[in-house]
């Protein structure tokens, strides 16, 4: 499972003591959940009230410029069932690499 991680992220592994499987498949989770938004948008031709009817959630899905998906830390915690301090490390690194960003994190 380690080698399909950056050095980044091994090292936030190990010093955090996440498992790299758990960070291999909230990932994977994540990037079927943006490749939904991004397939349902294509589908409703940028239609994010209709993307947002078809996907359901508790906010509209967006994504920015990257293509990176709205997820606050809250929402990502849901899907990483651990703490909220390791779920914390795991956001930063999935925002580094544009994978998720949210217009209130400073």
């Amino acid at each position: 499972a380690a080698r399909s991680m950056t050095p980044r992220e091994r090292e936030a592994c190990q010093m955090h003591h996440i498992r790299p499987s758990h960070l291999i498949s909230v990932r994977r989770v994540v990037e079927e959940k943006r490749e939904e938004v991004l397939a349902n948008r294509r589908l409703f031709d940028g239609d994010m009230g209709k993307v947002f009817q078809a996907m359901g959630g508790i906010h509209a899905p967006s994504l920015d410029t990257n293509n990176a998906l709205l997820m606050t830390k809250g929402e990502l915690r849901y899907y990483t069932d651990i703490d909220i301090f390791r779920t914390c490390v795991i956001w930063k690194l999935f925002h580094e690499q544009n994978l998720i960003h949210d217009p209130k994190f400073r």
